[in-house]
């Protein structure tokens, strides 16, 4: 890293929440056999299908916390399956 670079890099504000919505099939679910860093495995069942396939999953901070789907017609246009509960700006995030 350059000296230059230093600064900048240490006034960053970083936010205390970070979310993320990935898709189906997402490398970075994918790509790692010990998946217990992000996953706790009492949920693996709920991400993964038997071939190891990953489904559209919500991360908070870097963890699964829940799984999405896009809902029907009659349905909100993103249905939430939260494998916790979580904090309500957390869910604004989300939303």
């Amino acid at each position: 890293m350059l000296s230059s670079d230093l600064k900048p890099l240490q006034s960053l504000k970083l936010e205390k929440h970070v979310v993320n919505l990935l898709p189906t099939l997402d490398p970075y679910l994918m790509g790692y056999k010990d998946r217990e860093r992000y996953l706790n495995p009492e949920y693996y069942n709920n991400v993964f299908d038997r071939s190891g396939n990953a489904t559209s999953t919500i991360l908070l901070n870097g963890e699964v916390i829940g799984v999405w789907d896009i809902g029907e017609k009659a349905e909100p246009l993103i249905k939430l399956f939260l494998f916790k509960e979580v904090e309500r700006r957390v869910l604004e995030k989300v939303c």
